[in-house]
């Protein structure tokens, strides 16, 4: 690690501090999600090892929040809202709010076009049904996914998925971008019982969540700071992590996302 972690770390607090008193100005639910919800709950902040900070929002609240954002930005010129609107050439198809004047390219970012500041993540919750059509349609997600990456990335290094998806690569990014979101929003959430994550790096049929898990939200510490996470932490942690979420995995598992590059313009 060539790059000053704590920094880091504070200056992902300072977006998502930002992100928060968006939500509850306009009253938009929120949680803690993934490894942040992890490190809340195990660690009361950053997982040690870890270094990045992920919240998500059901899926109509994700786009209230990712409108209100956007308004708002002329009065906070220090962000930028990165998505497919207003930047073609993301690598990702959830929304990431970055910071003005500094550098994060992750592992897989080798586009020279997209933003490259350092960032929080915000994934949308949707829908989901149990049965064949709707693990069908994960999967459906997660091979366009692929393929959007390689239309994307063309210096991507070979693999058995890059394989696969080559009949695909001469559709265009933003027919896979079409595609995918209309795959992901089939089920709206009000009519499930069930909600899941189609972008993230775990299989959603295998993380689909109760709803009733997530409200009434509480508030946990997070680095002295107090956030949003889901009414029933357990249930949410060991449908992503197993029942032994608590204990601490080998060292060798220990993984950060060593970042390419992280640097400040000051």
């Amino acid at each position: 690690m060539n790059y000053d972690a704590e920094r880091l770390k504070q200056t992902q607090l300072t977006i998502l501090d930002y992100i928060v008193d968006a939500c509850e100005r306009h009253r938009i639910p929120y949680y803690l999600f993934f490894g942040s919800l992890l490190g809340a709950v195990r660690h009361s902040g950053y997982i040690p090892w870890d270094d990045d900070l992920d919240i998500a929002c059901v899926r109509d609240d994700y786009e209230k929040l990712i409108s209100v954002l956007k308004e708002e930005l002329p009065m906070h010129p220090e962000f930028f809202i990165q998505d497919l609107a207003t930047d073609p050439k993301s690598p990702v198809l959830h929304t990431k709010v970055r910071m003005n004047g500094t550098v994060c390219i992750e592992r897989n970012t080798v586009s020279e076009e997209q933003h490259k500041g350092i960032f929080v993540d915000i994934f949308p919750l949707d829908g989901f049904r149990k049965g064949v059509a709707s693990r069908l349609r994960a999967k459906s997600v997660r091979l366009l996914y692929s393929a959007r990456g390689n239309a994307l990335f063309k210096n991507r290094k070979r693999s058995v998925k890059r394989l696969l998806c080559a009949p695909l690569s001469h559709f265009d990014v933003k027919r896979y971008n079409t595609c995918i979101h209309r795959l992901m929003t089939h089920n709206r959430p009000d009519e499930c019982k069930e909600l899941t994550c189609y972008i993230c790096r775990y299989k959603a049929d295998r993380i689909c969540i109760s709803r009733d898990w997530l409200e009434p939200a509480k508030k946990l510490s997070f680095e002295d700071h107090m956030y949003a996470v889901p009414h029933d932490t357990d249930a949410v942690l060991t449908k992503l992590y197993g029942s032994n979420y608590m204990m601490l995995p080998p060292e060798d598992k220990r993984v950060t996302h060593a970042y390419q590059e992280v640097s400040w313009q000051d």
